[in-house]
């Protein structure tokens, strides 16, 4: 788990070494999952990799719809002319239960 300001620097080479494996190299529809997608850096940091000869599918879970609705959904207007490309965002949380919870959010929505 990464937290604070080393947080991108931290995870990139780790996605980087991943998605250069060559087992991994022939999966040719690959499925991402950005939980907590915040501002959807990683989502935009993992299109980076993407070949167009395979098809990616990205699911961004983010249950602050302030977010949602100022960074997510432009950014996905922007990818949407990408080709082999499906990002689909869901407005929840992501949890080992079922059920309802209070959302607190930062002042700043970090």
């Amino acid at each position: 788990q990464f937290s604070g300001a080393n947080e991108k620097e931290a995870w990139q080479p780790l996605l980087q070494q991943i998605l250069k494996q060559e087992s991994y190299k022939t999966i040719q529809s690959k499925i991402f999952f950005d939980v907590g997608a915040n501002r959807g850096d990683f989502t935009q940091n993992l299109l980076r990799f993407h070949d167009t000869d395979e098809m990616w599918h990205i699911f961004q879970f983010e249950p602050d719809q302030d977010l949602l609705y100022t960074y997510l959904m432009p950014a996905l207007n922007a990818t949407k002319r990408e080709e082999n490309i499906s990002i689909q965002i869901i407005q929840a949380a992501v949890t080992d239960y079922n059920g309802n919870a209070r959302l607190f959010l930062p002042n700043d929505n970090s």
